[in-house]
């Protein structure tokens, strides 16, 4: 497929999905839910306690243009505040830099014991975005640049909160809501406001090969908006540090999108993991080039603390 018709089939999409004078983009999406899900739901980044540094890069559909994604976070937690904050810095390509997207935000969560075994999570999530339609980017056969076509950049802050209820660290479900800040009439024709669910958890298993602990993780996100929705499903197993798993990505139709496969590993501090999307939509034969590849470096830095335990003063014998 040439440059110009992968162009033309881009703008295509907008003009027919929406008025010329109404643009809505694609959402950002990860495969990895367990390790990104704090894009959408910022109450989760309490889960660490040290600081962590993280890195990702998601290649959409690569034979069919450029549609990446790129973010980097840093968290760093506060044990006596019971609170964690960070940045969030996201970068969004889609269509050939056609309609770009960029987002600086910054995150913070609290985290506090509801009972012997249960904790309770808050966060928010503040950001300001830069949002341009770049139509001199397209190139036409006939040499002629159409005048209904124009450039635009969009300046707007959006929000999204979340809350987290966890059991110990076997078991988390959490709910938010996204895009609370996209409302402008120039982006959008009808509310942005998304919803999301998220289930995680981790079983288990004792092995008597090589002393081993088996943990079965099985994850579940939902994604409820205007005109679309997502469901992302599945389990991966993580043996001595290797990990491996199968997802799910479909609507609520029942309409598969997606087979997702993950492989990661851990090394000390750093976690690397890799997920490999297979387009099960049917938009194209060459599954191979609508498909999706998304890479992420997770690195926690441990620290020591300082404690505010007071020793027992020994008492002279009188």
């Amino acid at each position: 497929m040439s440059y110009t018709l992968r162009n033309l089939r881009v703008i295509f999409s907008v003009f027919i999905i929406h008025s010329p004078f109404s643009i809505e983009a694609q959402n950002i999406h990860f495969s990895n839910i367990s390790e990104n899900l704090f894009v959408q739901n910022p109450a989760t980044i309490t889960r660490t306690e040290n600081i962590v540094f993280q890195l990702c890069y998601r290649n959409q559909w690569p034979g069919a243009g450029n549609f990446t994604t790129y973010d980097g976070a840093f968290f760093i937690h506060s044990e006596p505040l019971k609170s964690t904050a960070g940045i969030l810095i996201l970068r969004d390509i889609q269509g050939d830099a056609i309609i770009t997207s960029t987002s600086f935000g910054i995150l913070y969560g609290y985290k506090a014991r509801i009972a012997r075994t249960w904790f309770l999570a808050g966060g928010i999530h503040a950001a300001y975005n830069l949002y341009s339609i770049n139509y001199s980017q397209l190139t036409f056969e006939n040499g002629q640049y159409p005048a209904l076509l124009f450039d635009d950049t969009q300046y707007f802050f959006d929000f999204s909160t979340g809350l987290e209820l966890s059991y110990k660290d076997n078991s988390r479900y959490g709910v938010s809501v996204s895009r609370l800040g996209s409302f402008q009439p120039a982006l959008n024709s009808h509310p942005g406001l998304q919803i999301n669910l998220s289930y995680q958890g981790k079983y288990l298993m004792n092995t008597d090969y090589d002393k081993n602990i088996i943990k079965i993780e099985p994850s579940f996100y939902a994604a409820i908006q205007h005109r679309s929705s997502e469901i992302l499903y599945g389990s991966r197993m993580d043996i001595g540090g290797i990990l491996g798993g199968i997802y799910f990505r479909q609507n609520y139709q029942f309409e598969f999108d997606a087979i997702i496969i993950l492989l990661g590993t851990r090394f000390g501090n750093m976690s690397f993991f890799y997920c490999y999307d297979i387009n099960l939509s049917g938009a194209d034969s060459r599954f191979t080039n609508l498909a999706a590849h998304e890479v992420t470096f997770l690195y926690d830095m441990q620290y020591n603390r300082k404690r505010n335990e007071r020793g027992a003063i020994k008492c002279p014998k009188i």
